[in-house]
């Protein structure tokens, strides 16, 4: 982390043309070093050993050599080199890795992992906390290793202490800095925003912080970059932007449109017009009457009432789910399902929903490739030579050849991209057996399920049960769950 830069250096230890054709490049954990060389005619005097080890000795260059390599990058520099070759000519000692990488926050964290449904679960009960905004300078975290672990060397001979490795592991943002002090590293904030402090993932994300409450108009309010509004969300337009939401109290009856992820402290209340879409996960505490798609998991506190929930992952949903349909690409989970007075509610595991943007994307590709084909079969009509038409007397114009060359690339793309869309399609169809409903207490009469191709409706009051496809028969199994099962 602290090594000093040392960008890729040409050799000049010679006063031939050597230094045109041979660097020496090395990583930036200094843990390697490449010998680059580059096409070239026999020099005509021969480098000898000694020469390349001191030349890599003026680089600095003085631990970790590997005899082997160097030989035959000599062989190479001192014979024809007819195209750019690498060897690897000294490496490294990591550190000793370990185990115990601690990333001590010292703000709350601000998102929710999409894999990580109870931290949403916390992000939601305690959204003002958890999305504070922070200022350039704030120290965000401190990351640690256990002090009685090896230190490594680089190929300068430096020590390398184990939080090095540690930073190998971890994907530091630009929002962020480092600040290392022996064996301690600290995170600063390079700028105003949200923190984002998910393993291996740290950044600081530019926020917009809004005071609520916020009235949304028929028209719509559009933000450019992530949003926390402190306080209630009401009106009846749409709110869009293009990062995360974050609301400390309930949104209203105001539509949304999210590229990343949502967190709502109350909850979401469709008012039955109401429709909110985000790629990313959403957790709020209650969904009524309302509408929710969202490209990964869908998290719920409370309860979900009269409402349509759509995801490409999983839901879980701490309370009840009575009323309206539930549509996930993964497992759902409920305390209960259904409602004692035999309320309609519809249960759907559709594993193709985890493909689904990839699939839209397929068939926008293979459309427009299926146009591209038809414009250039009717170029080609056009450009046949006047009477040749269903014969090959007269050869084929450069122009023409062109347009057949160009057509069969579109052919063999769009063959590609066909048998891809039928692959996506057999692994959402494998999975189907694989996906499975937990109702953790009630599953009620009124609640009908379907996995796959397969229905089923239940009629009388179940509890604890698991609800999956029965491997023998494809047909919808409910079982009790163990009480050993968590």
């Amino acid at each position: 982390m602290n090594q000093p830069e040392r960008s890729p250096s040409i050799a000049r230890n010679r006063g031939d043309d050597l230094a045109h054709y041979v660097r020496i490049q090395i990583s930036d954990n200094g843990l390697r070093a490449e010998l680059m060389i580059e096409p070239h005619t026999p020099p005509s005097e021969p480098t000898t050993i000694a020469q390349l080890i001191a030349l890599l000795r003026q680089e600095g260059i003085v631990y970790g050599l590997r005899p082997p390599a160097l030989h035959a990058a000599l062989r190479r520099i001192n014979g024809f080199c007819r195209s750019r070759e690498s060897f690897t000519i000294a490496l490294g000692e990591p550190p000793e890795k370990g185990t115990d990488v601690l990333v001590q926050p010292a703000i709350s964290l601000a998102l929710p992992c999409p894999n990580d449904l109870d931290r949403s679960h916390g992000l939601a009960l305690a959204a003002v906390e958890a999305c504070g905004a922070v200022v350039a300078g704030d120290i965000l975290a401190e990351i640690r290793v256990d002090s009685s672990l090896h230190p490594g060397r680089s190929v300068f001979g430096e020590d390398l202490h184990p939080i090095h490795t540690a930073l190998l592991h971890l994907k530091i943002g630009s929002g962020i800095e480092t600040d290392l002090h022996e064996d301690r590293l600290f995170l600063r904030a390079k700028r105003a925003g949200m923190a984002l402090l998910e393993p291996p993932h740290l950044d600081v994300l530019p926020l917009e912080v809004v005071q609520g409450p916020l009235k949304v108009p028929p028209s719509g309010i559009e933000f450019a970059d992530h949003v926390l509004v402190v306080g209630r969300v009401t009106g009846t337009g749409k709110l869009q932007t293009p990062g995360h939401l974050f609301v400390t109290k309930a949104v209203d009856g105001v539509s949304l449109e999210i590229g990343g992820s949502v967190v709502l402290g109350a909850g979401y209340l469709g008012r039955q017009s109401a429709v909110a879409h985000c790629s990313g996960s959403f957790s709020t505490r209650t969904v009524e009457r309302a509408r929710v798609e969202a490209g990964s998991e869908i998290y719920v506190v409370a309860g979900v009432v009269q409402s349509q929930l759509v995801c490409g992952g999983e839901v879980r949903v701490d309370g009840a789910i009575v009323g309206g349909t539930v549509t996930a690409g993964l497992n759902i989970h409920a305390r209960q399902i259904g409602s004692s007075s035999g309320t309609d509610t519809q249960i759907t595991l559709n594993p193709v929903l985890r493909y689904r943007q990839s699939l839209a994307d397929l068939q926008d590709e293979i459309k427009q490739l299926k146009a591209n084909w038809k414009k250039l079969e009717r170029l080609s009509f056009r450009l046949q030579p006047r009477g040749t038409l269903g014969g090959d007397d007269a050869p084929a114009s450069p122009e023409l050849a062109r347009v057949a060359a160009e057509q069969s690339l579109v052919g063999r793309k769009l063959k590609q991209l066909m048998e891809t869309r039928v692959r996506l399609l057999r692994a959402a169809q494998a999975e189907t057996a694989q996906v499975k409903v937990i109702v953790a207490e009630t599953l009620h009469p009124g609640t009908f399920l379907r996995i796959g191709d397969s229905e089923a409706e239940i009629v009388s009051a179940r509890t604890s049960v698991q609800i999956e496809l029965a491997a023998e028969s494809d047909a919808i199994h409910i079982r009790p769950i163990p009480e050993t099962a968590s």
